[in-house]
C-alpha cells in the first residue's frame, strides 16, 4: 500500500468500507431473517407431525437441517471475510491518517463485540440443525413404526 498515492488509497478505502457494509448486511440478514424463518418452518414441521403427515414433516425437517448447516457455514465464512476487510481498512487508515487517530473509523469496528456474539449465532444455527435432524428421524423412521390412532 505504500506505493499507492493518496487518491488511490482513498478509493481503495471506499471499496473496503462498502465491502464491510455488505458483509455486515448479509450477517444481519442471516442472523435475524434467516433464523426466524427456519424456526417458523420448523414449527410447521412439528404441526405436520401432529396432523399425522409424517413424510412431509420429515422432508421439511430434513430441508431445514440442510439449510441450517448451510447458513452456519455462510455465517462463519462471512464473519471471517468481514474480519479481514476490517483489518485491511484499519491498516489503510493508519497509513492515511498517521497523526490523527480520530479519523480512523475502522478502529471502532475492531472493538465491536461481534466476536462474542458470533459463536452464539453459530451455536443457534447448529442447535436448529440438530433439532431439525431429530425431528426428521422421528417423523420418517420412528413414528411410522408405531400405530397412531
Amino acid at each position: 500500500m505504500a506505493q499507492m498515492n493518496v487518491s488511490d488509497k482513498i478509493e481503495y478505502w471506499k471499496v473496503i468500507r462498502n465491502t464491510i457494509q455488505k458483509f455486515d448486511d448479509i450477517l444481519t440478514k442471516i442472523s435475524f431473517q434467516g433464523l426466524t424463518i427456519l424456526i417458523g418452518i420448523l414449527s410447521v414441521a412439528g404441526y405436520l407431525i401432529t396432523q399425522r403427515l409424517l413424510v412431509p414433516a420429515g422432508l421439511v425437517s430434513l430441508g431445514i437441517f440442510l439449510v441450517a448447516i448451510t447458513l452456519s457455514l455462510h455465517t462463519w465464512l462471512y464473519f471471517r471475510l468481514l474480519e479481514k476487510a476490517v483489518a485491511t481498512a484499519v491498516e489503510l487508515e493508519r497509513d492515511l491518517f498517521p497523526n490523527n487517530p480520530n479519523l480512523r473509523l475502522s478502529e471502532t469496528l475492531k472493538q465491536v463485540p461481534g466476536k462474542k456474539s458470533f459463536p452464539v449465532l453459530l451455536i443457534i444455527h447448529i442447535v436448529v440443525a440438530i433439532i431439525a435432524c431429530i425431528l426428521a428421524i422421528i417423523s420418517l423412521f420412528v413414528l411410522p413404526s408405531y400405530s397412531i390412532n
